[in-house]
């Protein structure tokens, strides 16, 4: 499951997220509508063939189309590492 949260004090439209793996591949999830200080959660994805050999590590970038007018745009990357 991956939880995105919306850190601004105003409602965040609905947007794309994208989430990539080194290696493995990229997918796009329809982000919802999220409320001011609130969270989403999008729905669990498989790991891609290959991504725990021995480690994956990746990408989450919400609003990745920059479809939402932000005051800050920095928040929407998130990096990490999957231990195989």
């Amino acid at each position: 499951m991956i939880r995105i949260r919306n850190r601004g004090t105003v409602d965040a439209p609905a947007s794309i997220t994208r989430v990539e793996f080194f290696p493995g591949g990229v997918f796009l999830l329809s982000t919802p509508a999220i409320p001011a200080s609130g969270t989403v959660d999008l729905p669990p994805l498989d790991f891609p063939a290959g991504c725990s050999d021995p480690d994956c590590d990746f990408t989450i970038t919400v609003d990745f189309n920059n479809d939402v007018n932000e005051s800050d745009e920095g928040n929407n990357i998130a990096v990490g590492r999957c231990i195989g």
